[in-house]
């Protein structure tokens, strides 16, 4: 006990003592993309929001359980994150990106509220990285939905004035009625400029400096207005061409900026949102002359190796930042929406034999030779969103550089937390997960919900949502529920045959183990379970089982309990691929973890070949499983990603200090 205290001491002192060492008035950095936030109290006087005893612009639950992320809920999980951030005395609170629900005016103006309100109250201030969803295309465009729903569990649309819907004046839904309001069109970069500007795109009379990629002013002379002059959106343009002419160009917009909060501080926020046309031989000059955003695709699944190859003059502009941040002393932290590093742990390549190549946001990751751009600019710490996912990596290229991307999670999805940066020191920064378990008012629309639920049972009951999610006790829950109902619903039928999806449902853990002692390579589901079903001591089966008990015999700490569905372990995977650590803080045992290691390296089970081609032969499962069995195993092995420490002097990622 007296060990454990003078460590304690020890711990804390040196913490103390860095913190001291940085020099920093303000050392402490929020950071929480993909809010994805929508005003759920917006009024927009239509008839279906009469029926509420308050006006309320909610989503479906059906869509929800069909989306990646929760559209409702996080109105409540964000104002819950703020207040425990005022809680901590958090003044600097960067959202990467999806601070909205696809750019709505509707949804900024309640979010400049906010902003402006917790600023008022605690002292906060907001800096902003543009997302895929908040500028959706450049320029405005035509949005809205048609699952929005009423207090009779019914759904109905609203569409801005320029939809399809609203011209034609019908919707895909025969009888769903239908409004029209261009407060749910998509706000393109201007209309985001507009109203949220003074939250990180331009500078602040507090700000001690500010400029951008396109800004020809140096520190020496800077001055606010230089700075406001130079955050127009009319002075942040560049080329966008045809690669094959490089004479078929058009002008776009971009968003990034490096402000100096606090002396000594550098944030630097990346748009990385890149907008390709959908037919390059069409005239680009007359696309954005005639700001035509429908020619345009979006920037979700773009990225990093899209922003070397279209943005080439933000990489020129980092590497100066950096050597700036360097001879004035200064601490560079960057940011952006999208992943600088590897956000699979390391797992890609088991991935694309079960999933696919183009699947698992493969189109996303930063290729090597994009990490090596980036890595040789000399940045070494971003910090990212886009992939709803808690994770970190470190890549280190030939000549030494090291860049550490820090993947923080999204508060409208499994499992919600943000992260806390405390620079310690130039060369020590900790990262802390703060997880969203208790969220006021989580289950206020639980009610409406119910009625929907009721409403599908009559009307469309093939097509329904398990309402089991209404027992969820608090917000990290619900957001699990949320999760299984989405593998289920949507994620496993995009991989595998429903003859695979059922065997899932009847294999078990011990199955898995006795199918690592058969004699035939590769078989399919349907063989396997044939086996299960027909076993005997003489069997192929029954040997196989004679096999496996022997093995597990030998392996005392793990022998019991192998009779787990093995759908937990594909539901445990999704957990660990989109929380990692934070997912076995409640919901994963450290005995499971140590039964999914086991099957991932001492137990061969099967091969998974190494290739970027899905395999879809019908006796190719057991290959296929093998392959997402080692995917979580690199997730279980993974660099720390709940609170550690990263450390620039030693290029690495530790759970302490030292």
């Amino acid at each position: 006990m007296k060990f454990f205290i003078k460590l304690l001491w020890l711990y804390c002192f040196f913490l103390s003592t860095n913190i001291g060492a940085v020099g920093l008035s303000i050392n402490k950095i929020a950071f929480m993309p993909d809010v994805h936030f929508q005003d759920i109290y917006a009024n927009l006087e239509l008839p279906e929001q009469a029926i509420f005893e308050q006006p309320m612009l909610i989503r479906s639950m059906k869509a929800q359980m069909n989306s990646t992320r929760l559209f409702n809920e996080p109105y409540f999980a964000f104002i819950s994150a703020l207040d425990k951030l005022a809680e901590q005395g958090i003044k600097l609170v960067v959202l990467p990106g999806d601070f909205s629900d696809d750019g709505q005016p509707i949804h900024l103006q309640k979010l400049k509220q906010l902003f402006t309100d917790y600023e008022k109250r605690y002292g906060m201030r907001f800096y902003l990285a543009p997302g895929n969803h908040d500028p959706v295309k450049p320029w405005q465009s035509a949005h809205g939905k048609a699952d929005f729903l009423n207090a009779k569990g019914e759904e109905f649309a609203i569409y801005s004035t320029q939809h399809s819907a609203c011209k034609q004046k019908n919707t895909s839904k025969v009888g769903q009625v239908i409004y029209c309001d261009d407060r749910l069109s998509a706000y393109g970069y201007q209309g985001l400029l507009n109203t949220l500007g003074e939250f990180g795109f331009t500078p602040r009379n507090e700000d001690l400096y500010f400029e951008t990629p396109f800004s020809n002013y140096s520190q020496a002379n800077y001055q606010s207005q230089k700075g406001q002059q130079a955050a127009l959106l009319t002075n942040r343009h560049f080329l966008f061409c045809d690669d094959q002419s490089q004479k078929n160009c058009m002008q776009m917009p971009d968003l990034s900026y490096l402000v100096e909060p606090v002396d000594g501080l550098w944030l630097l926020s990346i748009d990385a949102n890149v907008y390709e046309p959908e037919i390059l031989e069409q005239d680009l000059s007359l696309i954005s002359q005639h700001k035509r955003s429908d020619l345009l695709k979006g920037s979700s699944y773009a990225g990093y190796n899209s922003v070397v190859k279209n943005k080439p003059f933000l990489i020129s502009w980092i590497k100066n930042v950096v050597e700036r941040a360097r001879a004035n002393n200064k601490v560079l932290i960057a940011f952006s929406h999208f992943p600088l590093g590897d956000f699979y742990d390391q797992a890609s390549d088991f991935l694309a034999p079960f999933a696919g190549k183009d699947t698992y946001n493969q189109r996303r990751f930063p290729v090597e030779s994009t990490l090596s751009t980036f890595a040789k600019t000399g940045l070494t710490v971003h910090f990212a969103g886009h992939m709803h996912i808690n994770d970190s990596s470190v890549y280190k290229d030939k000549a030494g550089n090291s860049l550490f991307n820090i993947q923080a999670p999204s508060i409208a999805a499994y499992s919600p937390a943000y992260k806390i940066l405390t620079i310690h020191s130039k060369e020590l920064f900790e990262v802390e997960s703060i997880a969203l378990e208790q969220v006021a008012e989580f289950d206020k629309l639980f009610s409406i919900y119910q009625k929907e639920y009721q409403h599908l049972v009559k009307t469309d009951p093939n097509n329904i949502w398990q309402d089991d999610i209404l027992s969820a006790k608090n917000y990290r829950e619900f957001t699990e529920f949320h999760l299984v109902e989405l593998v289920k619903n949507r994620i496993l039928k995009q991989d595998w045959a429903q003859v695979e999806i059922d065997a899932f449902s009847e294999l078990t853990g011990y199955d898995m183990v006795v199918s690592a002692f058969l004699p035939r390579k590769n078989y399919s589901a349907e063989y396997l379970l044939n086996l299960k079903k027909n076993q005997t001591d003489l069997s192929i089966w029954g040997q196989a089982c004679k096999h496996a008990d022997e093995w597990l015999s030998s392996h005392q700490q793990v022998k019991e309990n192998w009779n787990w569905p093995f759908m937990q372990l594909i539901n445990d995977y999704y957990r660990m691929a989109s929380a990692d650590e934070l997912a076995r803080r409640s919901d994963i045992s450290h005995q499971q973890i140590k039964k999914y290691q086991i099957l991932s390296g001492d137990l061969a089970i099967g091969s998974c070949p190494l290739t970027k081609i899905k395999l879809t032969d019908q006796n190719s499962f057991n290959q296929r499983v093998s392959c997402l069995i080692l995917a979580m195993g690199q997730s279980i092995k993974s660099e720390p990603a709940d609170h550690f420490f990263i450390d620039l002097k030693q290029s690495k990622l530790r759970r302490s200090p030292k």
